[in-house]
């Protein structure tokens, strides 16, 4: 009916009122389909729900957890434990005698290359020096470096190829700890030195940079 009467005023050259009623007629189509669009895709929704629902239950039914795989500890030879805790007993730590002689000396048995004497004794001047001594001779060292109050890092920690594996490190590490203020170090760590850090306690914190003068 509508249609016809649409056809009837282009008929009679009644473009205006043609032109409106043909638009409305494409809004009011447009709204319905949209309605009857959006009921149906409603339907079909549930109706997928519903059926994936009860098709997730029967799985889960029938499925079987898995229990959680369990880290075994690491077992812990007595006799290898004995002789590193008898090891570790033979050296003497302290916080005095760390010269820039003995220092330098280590540091060559640890990172050989050529070093400013001088400028390593002002460097111990401004450092807690602490050191692992067997015998006479200075076998680990560790500085801390500190403003006293905000701030503790830890330069550099040493310990002589001969005497590594014995529990020196991790021991000077302790005491370090212990000597910084506010107990608490900051530290950077060589790739090849992480797995140490993480195994005697050290967290990671903030990603470290470089930054060098050119």
């Amino acid at each position: 009916m509508a249609w016809s009467s649409l056809a009837m005023r282009f008929d009679r050259s009644d473009f205006t009122s043609g032109l409106v009623y043909f638009m409305a007629a494409i809004l009011i189509g447009s709204a319905v389909g949209g309605v009857i669009g959006m009921g149906m895709g409603w339907i079909a929704g549930r109706i997928w729900e519903q059926v994936h629902r009860s098709r997730r239950t029967e799985y889960a039914a029938d499925s079987t957890p898995v229990p959680a795989r369990a880290t075994a500890p690491a077992a812990v030879d007595p006799a290898r434990e004995a002789a590193r805790a008898r090891a570790l007993a033979s050296i003497r730590f302290d916080t005095v005698g760390v010269t820039a002689e003995s220092f330098l000396a280590l540091a060559q048995r640890v990172w050989p290359r050529s070093y400013d004497f001088a400028a390593i004794a002002d460097a111990l001047e401004k450092t807690i020096n602490i050191g692992a001594w067997d015998g006479p001779v200075l076998v680990g060292s560790v500085r801390v470096l500190t403003d006293g109050y905000l701030f503790s890092t830890v330069p550099e920690i040493l310990v002589d190829p001969a005497h590594q594996r014995r529990g020196i490190g991790a021991e000077l590490m302790r005491r370090a700890l212990a000597a910084a203020p506010g107990n608490t170090l900051f530290l950077g760590a060589q790739p090849e030195s992480r797995l140490f850090f993480e195994k005697i306690g050290c967290v990671r914190g903030p990603t470290g940079y470089v930054m060098r003068r050119k």
